[in-house]
C-alpha cells in the first residue's frame, strides 16, 4: 500500500465501500497502518492518564463486534476495520485533550464508530466482506 492509497482507502472505509472494506482488511500493510491510527487517536485524543476508556472500549466492542457481524469476522480482521473508523474518530477528542471530559469524549467517540460498523456490518455488507 502508498502512501497516496491511504486515505482513499479511508474514505472508502467512511462510505462503507465494500471493496474499501474487504481492502481495509486484507492490503498489505493494512493492519500496520491501523495500529497507528488507532495509536494516533488515543495520543491527540486523550492526556496521557485517560488513555484506559478509549482503549477499553476498543478492545471490548471488538469481542462484540465479531458476533455481530453476518458471517463473522474473526477479531484481527475485525479490529483492522473497526481501527480505520475509531482512530481518526479519536483524533476528533484533540480540542479536549487536557479537559476531564477529554478521555470520555474519545471513547464515546469510539463506540460510535463501532456502531457505525455493527450497523453496516449487521446489513449483509459483512457477507460482501467476508468473500
Amino acid at each position: 500500500m502508498r502512501a497516496g492509497e491511504i486515505l482513499p482507502l479511508w474514505h472508502g472505509v467512511v462510505a462503507g465501500d465494500p471493496v474499501a472494506l474487504r481492502r481495509a482488511i486484507g492490503a498489505r500493510r493494512s493492519g500496520r497502518i491501523a495500529v497507528l491510527l488507532g495509536l494516533l487517536g488515543l495520543w491527540l485524543g486523550t492526556a496521557w492518564l485517560g488513555w484506559y476508556w478509549p482503549l477499553a472500549a476498543q478492545l471490548g466492542l471488538g469481542w462484540i463486534g465479531t458476533r455481530r457481524s453476518t458471517p463473522r469476522l474473526d477479531y484481527l480482521a475485525y479490529q483492522r476495520l473497526s481501527l480505520w473508523l475509531a482512530g481518526p474518530a479519536a483524533m476528533l477528542a484533540a480540542p479536549l485533550r487536557d479537559t476531564e471530559t477529554g478521555a470520555q469524549l474519545c471513547a464515546c467517540l469510539v463506540i460510535a464508530a463501532h456502531l457505525w460498523l455493527w450497523r453496516h456490518l449487521s446489513h449483509g455488507m459483512g457477507s460482501v466482506v467476508a468473500d
